[in-house]
């Protein structure tokens, strides 16, 4: 199923407005862009190895945001 245009121009906001980013690395910024103080990005984790990893972020981080739309811990 492809993504209606006016969708994808919502997603599109999204992601840029919450990474800063309109390229291929949105989908693996954590927040304040620490993705590079991590072992591997998470891009290549799965659902369950990011949120391991999370409450770690908001210790080290200031929050556990992650991805191109910046998902929570809590609502990931």
């Amino acid at each position: 199923m492809a993504i209606p245009a006016p969708a994808h121009e919502i997603l599109t906001l999204i992601r840029t407005t919450e990474t800063g980013r309109a390229d291929a690395t949105a989908y693996e910024t954590i927040y304040g862009h620490n993705e590079k103080k991590l072992t591997k990005p998470i891009t290549e984790m799965t659902i369950d190895e990011l949120q391991h990893w999370q409450p770690g972020f908001t210790k080290s981080f200031g929050s556990s945001a992650s991805g191109a739309y910046q998902f929570m811990f809590a609502t990931l």
